[in-house]
């Protein structure tokens, strides 16, 4: 019998046995120590470090690596310091509308806490804060009065937390008053930090999330 095999669409005679190679099949033993075919041909003994059990041992031993090693680099956070962003960027509260709105378009944040002369709070502004006010208008992206001051935009009722607040407290905080951002104050009233819901997700993607929320 023969094939045709075609290189460069010319056929090439060759002899069946030349396409078809034959392999035998070697009958399967009942031996403790199992013998496998490799690709050299040679049988390949497995012994104690390549028996199933054996794998499943190891496999047991690098999972039990692995979570040693995850766990060295993830550590349960509990005071506020620890995820809060910090140095802050803050406003002074004499901005106007105009210079608020640039702040807010260069550095692409969503949050800036205002401050007086001694860095001491006195209200915290948002993007959505401003593009609610009627000093913004929206179809046009014009702003009405741009040297208008941001102190009747800006919320001067501010929530605020201390660096050794418990990080669940400003997570129910920031739940149940549906606020996206609480800052990190000192005895003084100034500032020292901000977390936003971006430090929270940031936190529970790097360190334990189910003991976090516990």
């Amino acid at each position: 019998m023969a094939d045709y095999i075609y290189n460069m669409g010319l056929p090439i005679l060759v002899k069946h046995e030349q396409v078809v190679t034959k392999k035998k099949i070697k009958p399967l033993s009942a031996s403790a120590r199992s013998s496998a075919l490799g690709e050299s041909g040679h049988s390949i003994i497995l012994d104690e470090f390549t028996a199933p059990e054996a794998i499943s041992r190891q496999h047991s031993i690098f999972n039990q690596a692995y979570q040693q090693h995850s766990n060295n680099h993830r550590q349960m956070v509990i005071h506020a310091d620890e995820i809060m962003s910090t140095p802050v960027m803050s406003l002074p509260q004499s901005s106007s509308f105009a210079e608020v709105w640039q702040q807010f378009q260069q550095q692409q944040f969503r949050h800036f806490t205002v401050v007086d002369k001694e860095n001491r709070l006195v209200g915290i502004i948002s993007d959505r804060d401003m593009l609610n006010s009627p000093h913004f208008e929206e179809q046009q992206g014009q702003l009405n009065h741009p040297d208008r001051s941001i102190h009747n935009t800006m919320i001067r009722r501010v929530f605020t937390a201390s660096t050794k607040t418990n990080i669940r407290e400003i997570c129910q905080l920031m739940f149940r008053k549906h606020i996206g951002a609480v800052p990190i104050v000192n005895d003084n009233g100034q500032v020292d930090g901000l977390i936003t819901r971006s430090d929270i997700l940031r936190t529970i993607i790097k360190n334990e999330p189910l003991e976090f929320w516990v």
